[in-house]
């Protein structure tokens, strides 16, 4: 008797035990900020990555590309309006203000760039105003309902405001929303303070997300390392590595020309076809002499092809893909120019003007593209990676915005005069050398020159 009753007691124990587990499959762990998951999403299926992502209720977390959130709620998104893409409509010039916007609760995309709905969703869509660009969409999750919610395209430079609905239920998007709204899941998050909404919006060009920070609430930070571990291998080693690279390059590789340089700069050729340049400092370059004959593109089928070629270029490191968002994009000639940035878990990586002249980069990747193909190129070969050091652990800024904008405009007396507005203000990792530890601190970017205040 006793024995079957301990066989009941485990029977039902193992039958909860079950149960549990597949709740926690299904809905996730609600105790952990990752609490969304969905698997084996590719680049191409979330759309073109934004600067930033943040859950706004008032005041805002950050969702950086480490979490899986990030993917999964870009993958609803743009699935979402890709299935919508026939009878998608979107009226222009709606009566919206940013601030209003930010005092409702939603999922704010963010990008450097403004682009057309298409770029962003990084498929082509049938009715759909292609003169309406933007450089910042906001899901609204405080007025929607079962089968609808309103996703809002905003446009930074000229302040327009255009309006789509969508007819899906978005329900990662609710559910972000509703878990930040619990205390318990955000006791170790950063809370930011859109500055549309500030005290302080009036010393800001556009809307800034503003840590909230303190010497008694500070911002702790994952302090990161910068070298070239290239340079730190045998020669044949490298060689080697570096032949892994350029492979890509060449129509025959084994018929490649090798040439090394007495300052440690290696070319590598193919019969006039392309030169790729190795640069023991910490970059490599390419340029293709013969391109293609001329192709006319669409413009997003010009972001695709770049893309792809980011994807599929095994000279570009790894990190710098996960981590990379278009920063700048513009034409010259035949030519079309696009720049990235690179950001580790959701903190932007600055180099202080020494490094980038050092390097003689303006961006962590610079791709041109001609007719169909890209032709030039050059990106930071750098290993930058989280510290080791002990120290390094609790790194964390202290100072908050207020005392920066305070301390800019005590400095700057002509702003002051002026009352002239700060174009940007945010907290990233600075490189000031090419070797060694990465800090985080303040830059402001003002007119056309960034600050170190």
């Amino acid at each position: 008797m006793k024995a079957s009753v301990v066989k009941i007691i485990g029977l039902i124990a193992l039958s909860l035990l079950c149960i549990i587990q597949i709740s926690m499959l299904w809905l996730g762990d609600m105790s952990s900020p990752n609490f969304l998951e969905i698997k084996n999403i590719s680049r191409d299926e979330v759309g073109m990555r934004p600067k930033g992502i943040w859950a706004n209720l008032g005041l805002a977390y950050k969702i950086s590309e480490n979490n899986r959130e990030y993917h999964y709620l870009m993958h609803e998104l743009f699935s979402g309006i890709r299935n919508e893409k026939a009878s998608l409509k979107i009226e222009k010039n709606v009566d919206m203000t940013y601030e209003m916007l930010m005092r409702m609760q939603g999922i704010v995309y963010e990008y450097a760039v403004a682009l057309t709905l298409e770029e962003l969703v990084g498929n082509p869509l049938e009715k759909y105003d292609k003169s309406i660009i933007t450089d910042c969409l906001f899901v609204d999750i405080s007025t929607s309902s079962e089968n609808k919610v309103n996703v809002y395209l905003i446009n930074s430079a000229t302040n327009e405001i255009s309006k789509m609905v969508l007819h899906q239920t978005l329900e990662g998007h609710k559910k972000m929303i509703a878990t930040l709204s619990e205390q318990a899941a955000v006791s170790d998050w950063t809370v930011y303070q859109p500055s549309s909404t500030s005290d302080r919006k009036q010393y800001l060009t556009n809307n800034v997300f503003l840590p909230l920070i303190s010497k008694a609430s500070p911002l702790y930070y994952e302090q990161l390392t910068i070298s070239n571990n290239l340079e730190k291998m045998e020669e044949k080693e490298k060689l080697e590595q570096l032949e892994e690279y350029v492979t890509s390059f060449f129509t025959n590789p084994l018929l490649k020309q090798i040439d090394k340089k007495e300052d440690g700069t290696i070319l590598f050729s193919e019969n006039l076809r392309a030169i790729v340049k190795y640069n023991p400092i910490g970059t490599m370059e390419f340029n293709i002499l013969a391109p293609n004959e001329p192709n006319k593109l669409t413009k997003l089928e010009r972001l695709q092809k770049v893309e792809s070629f980011i994807n599929d270029c095994s000279g570009i490191p790894e990190y710098l893909k996960k981590g990379i968002y278009l920063a700048q994009a513009w034409q010259e000639g035949e030519d079309y120019i696009y720049r990235f940035n690179y950001k580790y878990n959701g903190f932007n990586l600055q180099f202080r003007e020494e490094a980038r002249k050092e390097l003689e980069i303006n961006s962590v990747i610079e791709l041109t593209l001609r007719s169909n193909q890209v032709i030039k190129g050059k990106w930071i070969l750098l290993d930058i990676q989280p510290s080791e050091r002990a120290e390094a652990k609790g790194s964390s800024v202290t100072r908050g915005y207020g005392e920066i904008i305070d301390l800019m405009y005590t400095l700057g007396g002509q702003m002051k005069e002026n009352n002239m507005q700060l174009t940007n203000l945010e907290c990233n990792y600075i490189v000031n050398q090419l070797e060694g530890n990465l800090k985080m601190d303040w830059v402001v970017t003002y007119g056309n020159g960034r600050y170190y205040p």
